[in-house]
């Protein structure tokens, strides 16, 4: 009976061994761009609800990526955060948006970063039999892709766990307006109205400030008449809908639909 009951958990070890081998996120992939191929081994899969309205209807991403992602750069309203981490850290990255329920082989995948794309540039494929085999359940995400054509391709497969994104606050109208998030925005517009720099880089971080800095630098006189457009805080306290956050990022929705994406630093929000 002992070596029975040793045998069941000898068996059992290696059972729950493999299964948490195989909660591994894992992507055989390529992207094929500007005459180069690169692969794409790292998997991040994540649900996108569209809480802030910017797309059409909800969406799974899938990031496939060189070099693992983050899950805080994929998080958000937009993928901009994800891109310009990739790029910052030399990443080739894509992002796939498939049917969150796996029921559609249609999607879209555009490039994020990758070796001879132009600055702010990107490439956005569809096809409406993009996803082959698309698997959704048990918060796991799995399928074949391809998408492209030509001198644009990204084609291959992934299995990875869909990751938690919790929303941990959604404040609208008059609560969202007095939040703090929404207090950080339009701090940072104000100083931004005044062109004072000094007082904008207290609600923003530090990547964010630099990129004003040096358009300020190479256009100045666009940057002023830019900042003269911005309305005064009454208004723009009085045009925020929604803020939606999600752990230490958050998003404020303007009654114009502008999202305004920031995170939280210590105890401050800022602009990212």
């Amino acid at each position: 009976m002992r070596s029975l009951a040793l045998a069941a958990v000898v068996a059992l070890g290696f059972s729950l061994g493999a299964f948490a081998a195989d909660e591994a996120p894992r992507a055989d992939a390529a992207l094929e761009i500007n005459g180069k191929t690169i692969r794409l081994t790292n998997a991040l899969v994540v649900q996108s609800g569209n809480e802030e309205g910017l797309d059409d209807a909800a969406h799974l991403l899938v990031f496939l990526s060189d070099k693992p992602m983050p899950l805080q750069v994929a998080v958000g309203a937009t993928t901009l955060r994800a891109q310009a981490w990739a790029r910052a850290n030399n990443v080739s990255a894509v992002v796939l948006r498939g049917d969150p329920a796996g029921k559609s082989a249609a999607g879209t995948a555009s490039v994020l970063a990758a070796p001879g794309l132009e600055p702010g540039g990107f490439a956005s494929l569809a096809n409406t039999q993009g996803f082959s085999a698309l698997r959704v359940a048990a918060g796991r995400a799995s399928g074949t892709v391809s998408f492209g054509a030509s001198s644009t391709l990204v084609k291959g497969s992934f299995d990875a766990p869909i990751s938690a994104v919790p929303i941990t606050q959604d404040l609208k109208d008059r609560e969202a307006a007095e939040s703090a998030p929404a207090k950080a925005y339009v701090a940072y517009m104000a100083a931004l109205r005044k062109g004072d720099l000094k007082e904008a880089g207290r609600h923003a971080t530090a990547a964010r400030i630099k990129q004003v800095e040096d358009f300020r630098a190479q256009a100045g006189e666009m940057f002023k008449n830019m900042s003269k457009e911005i309305p005064d805080s009454a208004s723009l306290a009085k045009s925020v809908r929604r803020v939606v956050v999600r752990g230490n990022l958050a998003s404020v929705v303007l009654a114009s639909k502008e999202v305004n994406e920031l995170v939280r630093e210590g105890d401050d929000w800022k602009i990212d």
